[in-house]
């Protein structure tokens, strides 16, 4: 084995403990996520709020679902075709090999993480929508700036599911984030700002 392949050897190793500490703390999680969402379907049946939020809730269940599903299938691919699974042509050869044999699930795992994104967002947007209701120029920034978060998030997802790794595609990854970040802060500095005001008047 030459330097080349125990660099290699430790990428993976290093890599593969990662992504299992990582997967298992997601999974510990989904325990808490279904116990919370069923709590929330139990209650917005047996009360007379609107169908909207048990759809929202069940969409977000199922996009967590996925990316857990993903995520467990992406690293048993990854374990088998790097660890498991000789190809007898070297380390580097498995190693693409791996990466090649979960190309099709790290892009279904992404889609999850946006589709939950945007219904967070979009929730909070409605929200401070329904609170700024009396002023059209606050809810119409609010409303172009989540339209403009949801266009920048889809096309990020599209761009990503090209793969075509260059400058723009990391660009789009970091817009997508902080346009996001911009679109909830924003969102929730107008909800406080409303309810700081309703509580001294």
């Amino acid at each position: 084995m030459n330097s080349d392949e125990r660099s290699i050897l430790y990428e993976i190793g290093n890599a593969q403990f990662l992504n299992v500490s990582q997967l298992l703390s997601t999974a510990c999680l989904y325990g808490s996520f279904l116990l919370a969402t069923s709590i929330s379907i139990y209650y917005l049946s047996s009360s007379n709020k609107p169908q909207v939020w048990t759809i929202c809730i069940l969409i977000g269940f199922m996009a967590f679902t996925l990316y857990l599903t993903s995520s467990i299938e992406v690293n048993l691919k990854l374990i088998f075709h790097s660890c498991m699974n000789s190809t007898g042509q070297g380390l580097i050869a498995q190693a693409e090999l791996a990466d090649k044999s979960v190309k099709i699930w790290n892009e279904v795992h992404g889609l999850p993480l946006t589709i939950m994104l945007v219904l967070s967002d979009s929730i909070v947007t409605w929200r401070a929508c329904i609170m700024w209701k009396a002023e059209n120029r606050v809810r119409g920034a609010l409303i172009v700036l989540m339209t403009g978060n949801f266009v920048i998030q889809v096309v990020d997802i599209v761009w990503d599911s090209l793969d075509l790794a260059n400058s723009l595609s990391l660009s789009l990854d970091i817009l997508s984030l902080g346009i996001s970040l911009v679109t909830n802060a924003l969102t929730t500095f107008f909800i406080g700002l409303k309810a700081w005001s309703g509580w001294f008047h």
